[in-house]
């Protein structure tokens, strides 16, 4: 296990100096060579593609506008160029303009037929934009493996397939703050083994959580801070460890999110969870909080770090908390327009935790401590479909003697599949 774990953390710092040095100051390589080669070919519908579809991942809208623009006022019967300008307003949520250029398009009549299909497929999606809702449902499924370290020298090992679907159901309530309903759901279901420590009965236990909930997504009056939002939420989440153990909760949320600058992201919230009708779950009540700070340094790599906590309370006593620190740093390392793009994010986080020890069923509190590096890459395939790998490594300090210190490395293998 050590050599496996010296082995990941070299691999996330190789990963990481190839992403860094792929990365130039200000926009990246691959959007100046897309931009020289639409100035060097004025005329090549391929290529003002490509370079919209760079230009808009790397955040430069009104130059991707601009150019569309010249280049439909000097050809306006380029049907491919017609699409690529629906797709791009439609990015942008300006539907009315995106359904006149793809109508344009079809009625051209030059769309081959994969653009045709294309064309037909996204102006139903910006009629139900139009019509004030959108969604989509995501179906992921994958395997996960998890090797565990005891400090008393002994092992575990655990592969565990599992599957996920989550869907949203956007209701826009057309205003000028652009106020919109948000309906939202997750089930996962998976088997695998469970420590001493996280629950009540030892073994491969079938896996089943999931969350479902409504959030109203408002815009702030202008206060001088740029996009200020507010979302308020009602959920409910369940989760089940064993035939012994199950958590259930009922809560609401309030999280308010702003963008100080066209780069730059952030966010803060609380919530609150009544955990009363649990099994075998100590708290009645939970607690939690949240901040975070993004920033995109260049045109693909972006930084972020982020505060959380949790307190759990049983009969308003407080019987447990949990605090954690993270950062995190990430961009594209590789695309290749229209077919791949390769993204990765490299993540540290360090916390610490008191919750009751339930190896004994018994409230007596154990402090934990733990610091995880992480490494996820995602490969998207098409506007539908993508890959994703992660691996987590994590050192957990108790300072109960019932529960052994560890070492654990997680990795994660999914593809997932979107419609919309």
């Amino acid at each position: 296990m050590r050599v496996v774990t010296g082995t990941l953390l070299a691999g996330i710092a190789a990963s990481a100096a190839f992403a860094g040095a792929a990365q130039a100051q200000g926009l990246s390589p691959d959007y100046t060579a897309a931009f020289e080669a639409r100035v060097a070919n004025p005329n090549n519908t391929s290529i003002l593609g490509t370079f919209i579809d760079i230009a808009v991942r790397e955040g430069q809208y009104d130059q991707a506008l601009s150019t569309t623009e010249q280049h439909l006022i000097a050809h306006p019967r380029d049907a491919k160029a017609r699409l690529i300008a629906g797709r791009l307003y439609n990015h942008l949520g300006s539907y009315e303009l995106a359904r006149r250029q793809v109508n344009h398009a079809l009625e051209i009549g030059t769309l081959s037929s994969e653009e045709t299909k294309q064309a037909q497929d996204l102006l139903r999606r910006i009629e139900r934009a139009l019509s004030g809702w959108t969604g989509s449902i995501a179906v992921t499924g994958g395997v996960r493996s998890e090797w565990i370290d005891f400090s008393d020298g002994s092992d575990r090992d655990d592969v565990s397939p599992f599957g996920r679907i989550s869907g949203t159901l956007r209701q826009d309530l057309k205003n000028a703050t652009r106020d919109a309903i948000i309906y939202s759901g997750v089930i996962e279901g998976t088997r695998r083994f469970f420590d001493v420590d996280l629950s009540s009965t030892t073994g491969e236990q079938d896996h089943f959580r999931g969350r479902a909930a409504i959030t109203w997504d408002k815009g702030l009056p202008d206060s001088g801070i740029d996009s200020l939002r507010m979302l308020l939420s009602g959920y409910v989440r369940g989760e089940s460890f064993d035939s012994d153990t199950d958590e259930t909760e009922y809560g609401g949320s309030l999280r308010f999110t702003a963008r100080p600058t066209v780069d730059s992201f952030v966010y803060a919230g609380v919530s609150y969870g009544w955990l009363d009708g649990s099994q075998s779950v100590l708290a009645d009540e939970r607690f939690n909080w949240e901040a975070g700070f993004s920033h995109r340094l260049t045109g693909t790599l972006s930084a972020g770090v982020a505060v959380k906590g949790s307190q759990d309370y049983d009969s308003g006593d407080k019987i447990g908390e949990a605090t954690q620190v993270e950062a995190s740093i990430g961009g594209v390392v590789y695309s290749i327009p229209g077919r791949l793009v390769w993204t990765h994010k490299l993540g540290v986080a360090f916390g610490e935790r008191e919750s009751p020890d339930l190896s004994l069923g018994l409230p007596a509190m154990v402090n934990t401590d733990f610091w995880q590096i992480s490494s996820q890459h995602d490969f998207q395939l098409s506007e539908k479909q993508y890959i994703s790998f992660g691996l987590t490594y994590t050192e957990t300090d108790y300072d109960n003697g019932t529960a052994l210190d560890r070492d654990t490395l997680e990795a994660v293998l999914s593809y997932t599949h979107i419609f919309n």
